[in-house]
Formats: structure tokens, C-alpha cells, sequence
């Protein structure tokens, strides 16, 4: 829900800071704001259990875990991926088929077929080092 007079817009994401019960009221923090809700519009906020790589471009997190099945091929756009799996500084997980990497879509953002959309697919799973049986492959990256 947007909050107007507060400038918190819907997909903001902030953290809460401090909860004082005397004042009944809680400081959050949303991008070096503070923002005092009251306990009574806690309603008008929800907790955020993920994030889209849309909205995590620019940011960097400790662990990033990326969904990767053939349901949402249409969503693994080359770039998408990469951005998704750079916002990681120590772990990155892709869970769900490897399949879904090697499928060929047409990318809607220049309108032509992604021709070597199978090709990376398959070089990015033969640099994993970790794979299972049921086609999920995790990398620990450096934390050099």
C-alpha cells in the first residue's frame, strides 16, 4: 500500500529499528530513512521473505537463493540470472532444474530468438561444482 504522506511506496523494504510499547510505536528504516509507524497501522505492512532481483539490483546480500524452474523459463533471461546471482557475497543457491537454464525463449526485450541461451545454460552448470541427482546445483563463492 503507498503511504503518501510517509513516502513509503508498495515494495519498499525497510527494517524496524526500534519498537517503543510506552509510545506504542515502532521506528522502521527504509533506504537511511526512519519512519515511525504506530502499532495500529502495522496492518499496512507485511514482512518480506524475498526479495525479486528486480527490486535487489544495487544491493549485495550475505545469501542469495534463486528459483530456477521450467515454469518460469520465460524469467531467465541471461541478464536476469546474472544480475540475480552477482547480488550474492558469499553464497549463491539456484534451486529447482538445470533444465530450465538450457531453454531456449524469445527475448521480449530486444524482440529475437536467444540463440546461445542453451550454450551458457550448459557452460554455467559445467562450472558448478556441486550438483545433485534431481538437477539442483549450488557454488560457494570466494570470499576473497
Amino acid at each position: 500500500m503507498n503511504d503518501y504522506e510517509k513516502e513509503v511506496w508498495n515494495g519498499d523494504i525497510g527494517r524496524i529499528a526500534r519498537l517503543d510499547d510506552e509510545e506504542r510505536e515502532a521506528v522502521l528504516e527504509f533506504d537511511g530513512r526512519s519512519i515511525v509507524y504506530g502499532y495500529d497501522e502495522f496492518d499496512e505492512l507485511q514482512h518480506a521473505y524475498a526479495v525479486t532481483i528486480h527490486k535487489s539490483q544495487g544491493s549485495e546480500y550475505p545469501c542469495v537463493i534463486i528459483p530456477v524452474h521450467t515454469q518460469h523459463y520465460m524469467m531467465l533471461h541471461r541478464a536476469i540470472v546474472y544480475t540475480g546471482v552477482t547480488r550474492g557475497r558469499k553464497l549463491v543457491v539456484l534451486v529447482g532444474s538445470a533444465k530450465a537454464l538450457s531453454l531456449r525463449h524469445i527475448d521480449k526485450m530486444n524482440g529475437k530468438q536467444s540463440v546461445r541461451q542453451d550454450e551458457r545454460g550448459r557452460e554455467y552448470q559445467n562450472q558448478n561444482k556441486q550438483y545433485s541427482s534431481h538437477g539442483t546445483f549450488s557454488r560457494q563463492l570466494s570470499t576473497e
